[in-house]
């Protein structure tokens, strides 16, 4: 059985060697550092930026839970006080009636 003949793949020679070699080597070796260039600063961004912002975001949610278990007495009397519209509220209805 014979192998297969493949063509050989041709080289460039002269100046289209010389424009492969320097120009378009050159094109694809820069696409590449600034790829690497810019997957770092996306890094750095996320890391500082983003993450920051969602650190600050989870800080102010704790820091209002905090605030709000301090107001929660879990006494009833204290419930038409702390009621921020000012009406009576009351913690739950008498047995019997419906709304």
């Amino acid at each position: 059985m014979r192998r297969a003949q493949w063509p050989r793949p041709s080289r460039p020679r002269g100046a289209a060697a010389w424009f492969d070699v320097h120009i378009i080597d050159w094109i694809v070796n820069f696409a590449a550092t600034l790829t690497v260039f810019s997957s770092w600063l996306s890094g750095l961004l996320d890391r500082y930026v983003v993450d920051g912002l969602v650190n600050l975001a989870s800080n102010i949610t704790l820091e209002a839970g905090g605030r709000m278990r301090r107001l929660q007495t879990g006494s009833i009397k204290w419930l038409p006080v702390r009621n921020p519209g000012g009406g009576y509220a009351r913690a739950d209805r008498p047995r019997g009636l419906r709304a």
